[in-house]
């Protein structure tokens, strides 16, 4: 599942956190980081983090995963409470 579609579904009942979440994700998504974050965001986008969602979301999708080739392991177990089974079983 894509970073925007799992904050779409953790903050449906806070659309304010979400339109600020899909915001920040657009800005790093074209290489711009943000330099004022809420404070109910800090935990997902703080300044420290950025550069490395910068480098997630340019990179860590299952389109880019299949044009490898060579194995690739992925382990996903299922007490993970933000990544489901689901988002491990892709084709």
């Amino acid at each position: 599942m894509q970073l925007a579609a799992q904050l779409k579904q953790q903050l449906a009942g806070q659309p304010q956190l979400l339109q600020q979440s899909l915001q920040i994700l657009a800005n790093l998504t074209v290489n711009r980081l943000v330099s004022t974050v809420p404070p109910e965001l800090q935990a997902s986008f703080r300044p420290s983090v950025q550069p490395y969602l910068q480098s997630f979301l340019t990179f860590a999708s299952p389109v880019k995963l299949a044009q490898l080739k060579l194995p690739i392991l992925i382990v996903q177990g299922t007490a993970d409470l933000q990544v489901s089974v689901a988002d491990a079983q892709f084709t």
